[in-house]
C-alpha cells in the first residue's frame, strides 16, 4: 500500500491527537505499507459554498419538520447553509470540479491518504466552549466526493477517543474500507469505551 500523510491535516493538532496519530502511522508501517508526506493544495483552506448548500438540501425536510431535533452547533450550520443561494452553489460547483481535478491528480501517486479525523479528541455531550474545529479536516473529502472512513485510534490522557481518517481514490469504497478493517484487526482501539 502506498499511503500519503497530508502535512495540513496536522496542523493545530492536539498533542493526544498528533501523538495517537503516530502511532497509527507506525502500525501501518508495520503491517507493511509505505508512507510518505504528500500534499492536497488548499486541503484545508479551499470551502466552497456547494458543501454547506448540499448539507441543507439533504436535511431539509427533516430540519423543517423539527430543528430542535438537532444539537445547537448543527442547527445553527444547517440555518448558516439555508441562506446559500443557487448562484452560490452554482459557483461552488464549478469551484467543486476544479478541486476533484486536483485530487485526482494528486491521489495518482497514492492508493490512501490519511490524517487525524479532528485535530481535537472527542467532546464531552453539552460541552459548548471553544471553536468548532472538528470538520476542518473532514471538509477536503466532501468536496473531492472520495471515500473516507473514521476509525479509533486511541485515547486521550482523560479518555477521550481520537480517530484515524483514512481516504481513498473517488469509487475505491472497498478498498478503504479493506485498509480500515486490517487496522482494527491489529489494534484495539475500537473495543475501548470513553472514561468519561
Amino acid at each position: 500500500m502506498r499511503i500519503g500523510v497530508v502535512p495540513q491535516f496536522l496542523q493545530n493538532c492536539e498533542p493526544d491527537v498528533e501523538a495517537n496519530f503516530e502511532s497509527s502511522v507506525e502500525t501501518l508501517v508495520h503491517l507493511g505499507a509505505r508512507i510518505e508526506e504528500c500534499d492536497l493544495p488548499g486541503a484545508i483552506e479551499t470551502k466552497p459554498s456547494v458543501v454547506g448548500y448540499e448539507f441543507y438540501e439533504a436535511y431539509k425536510e427533516m430540519f423543517e419538520r423539527g430543528p430542535e431535533a438537532f444539537g445547537e452547533r448543527v442547527r445553527n450550520m444547517l440555518l448558516r447553509a439555508s441562506k446559500v443561494s443557487a448562484d452560490r452553489y452554482a459557483l461552488g460547483a464549478e469551484e467543486r470540479g476544479k478541486v476533484e481535478e486536483v485530487a485526482q491528480k494528486q491521489m495518482a501517486e497514492w492508493d490512501f491518504v490519511i490524517g487525524p479525523t479532528s485535530p481535537v479528541v472527542a467532546e464531552v455531550l453539552g460541552n459548548k466552549e471553544g471553536p468548532n474545529r472538528r470538520s476542518q479536516n473532514t471538509i477536503w473529502f466532501n468536496l473531492t466526493r472520495q471515500p473516507a472512513i473514521a476509525i479509533p485510534n486511541g485515547q486521550s490522557r482523560e479518555g477521550m477517543p481520537t480517530s484515524l481518517m483514512i481516504a481513498g481514490r473517488k469509487f475505491d469504497d472497498a478498498g478503504v474500507l479493506t485498509v480500515a478493517a486490517l487496522y482494527q484487526a491489529n489494534t484495539d482501539h475500537h473495543t475501548r469505551r470513553p472514561l468519561v
